[in-house]
């Protein structure tokens, strides 16, 4: 795999510098568990050997992103703390795409990564959002109002606020890569329709489970809890890595029917 800087004893001194300060602000911030920050450092690292630090700058604003968001709207979940399973969920496609980019330096599998990404970051901000803010939120598959804050339910609030992000994203891409406008609508384009299947996943075959006046959709659950909806093996972490995973293989065809 291509190491673009790594015969530079200063790049990685910068690097490492980077590094320690990032993980005593995840820590500091309680933005990552012990789990999520191993695991978010395994991904770092096969990144950088991948694409350097441009590799690095699609998650670091999707764990800054989600993670400022989050408290800057006060959304209010299971655990504030991610986990290894949610970093791998979110980023797991996104670094295999990076990989291939390092072992063949075709330019489309970088596009393709961030689009990976795009849509890790517009389905966590639109959540984000649309939990804090709250107002009606409709199932996307029958399109009947739902309570705010469980998978399969869509608002104005969290779409807009998932597309905004997008916008920042792709103006950050514009600065880091030399892609052109058709690709910089692409990434947002898939990150939009990457949010929309994870919704609609989830509202269909994602397990919702009922302990009490309480609602859990991961697999911790308590042996008295019930199975209300879906396939008790699919929670959350898994319709976030399948849905990315399903719309990044569609992205690809159509990118090289359209691009090649």
């Amino acid at each position: 795999m291509r190491t673009p800087h790594l015969g530079s004893w200063i790049w990685l001194g910068v690097v490492a510098v980077f590094l320690i300060f990032l993980a005593w602000l995840v820590i500091h911030k309680n933005w990552l568990d012990q789990t999520g920050w191993w695991a978010a450092v395994w991904m770092a690292a096969i990144l950088w050997m991948s694409g350097g630090w441009k590799a690095l700058s699609a998650p670091i604003f999707l764990l800054v992103a989600g993670s400022v968001a989050g408290r800057l709207f006060h959304a209010k979940h299971n655990s504030d703390k991610r986990t290894a399973q949610q970093v791998f969920s979110n980023g797991w496609i996104g670094v295999v795409l990076y990989m291939l980019y390092g072992l063949t330096d075709q330019f489309h599998w970088q596009v393709l990564a961030w689009c990976s990404f795009a849509i890790s970051i517009c389905d966590t901000i639109s959540s984000e959002v649309g939990t804090a803010i709250g107002g009606k939120t409709f199932n996307i598959a029958n399109f009947r109002v739902m309570k705010p804050g469980l998978s399969g339910g869509i608002s104005l609030a969290g779409t807009a606020g998932g597309f905004i992000a997008l916008l920042f994203l792709a103006a950050m891409l514009h600065f880091i890569l030399p892609v052109t406008t058709i690709q910089l609508l692409w990434v947002i384009a898939t990150g939009m329709i990457g949010m929309l299947l994870d919704s609609f996943m989830g509202s269909r075959w994602q397990a919702l489970w009922r302990q009490g006046d309480t609602w859990i959709e991961f697999l911790d659950v308590d042996a008295q809890a019930q199975l209300v909806k879906g396939e008790a093996w699919l929670d959350n972490h898994w319709v976030n890595f399948l849905s990315n995973g399903i719309t990044m293989l569609f992205s690809y065809l159509l990118y090289t029917l359209f691009f090649f």
